[in-house]
């Protein structure tokens, strides 16, 4: 498992790539720097340029582990394949390897200092901090990306099965 959540994704499509494309630029509306809530809004905002494409889901609440997906729409024998990689921001994704990795950087000398070192007498419960905060940062980014990319990819799921379903509906 990961030390930072990512994942690779593929969805097939009966339809082709220019088609695909067009169905997806449908669900798609720009970045915006401030958002309040959903209202009325299209379930991914992003970018979509010739096959290439770049969103993120659409939520009214706040979550800095939103995955990005950046992705690619390709011809597949008679259809389509989109084939996907959802990740974190770069920036949170910076910020909690410095994070995690000062944990492990004060918290693994400091455990080895307590086990080696007789005259360090810590409470012993002192032991089970450095790996319960490292445990609980981990926890938090990888349930947190998990439930959003769960979400992310059943919309999109929905989308590629729609396509298959119902070629002639936008």
């Amino acid at each position: 498992m990961p030390l930072l959540p990512y994942e690779r994704l593929e969805i097939e499509s009966p339809l082709p790539p220019v088609e695909v494309c067009a169905r997806l630029a449908s669900v798609i509306e720009p970045r915006r720097l401030f958002r309040f809530g959903r209202d009325g809004a299209r379930d991914f905002e992003g970018w979509i340029d010739g096959n290439a494409f770049e969103v993120q889901r659409i939520i009214g609440y706040q979550n800095a582990f939103l995955p990005r997906i950046a992705g690619v729409v390709e011809p597949a024998g008679s259809g389509s394949r989109i084939t996907a990689t959802l990740k974190l921001h770069p920036f949170v994704a910076v910020f909690m390897a410095v994070w995690m990795g000062a944990v492990l950087v004060v918290g693994v000398p400091m455990m080895i200092a307590m086990l080696l070192v007789p005259s360090v007498e810590p409470d012993r419960g002192m032991r089970l901090i450095p790996p319960g905060v490292f445990l609980a940062g981990w926890l938090l980014v990888s349930g947190s990306f998990t439930f959003e990319a769960r979400r992310a990819r059943a919309l999109l799921s929905a989308l590629a099965e729609s396509l298959a379903r119902a070629p002639g509906r936008s």
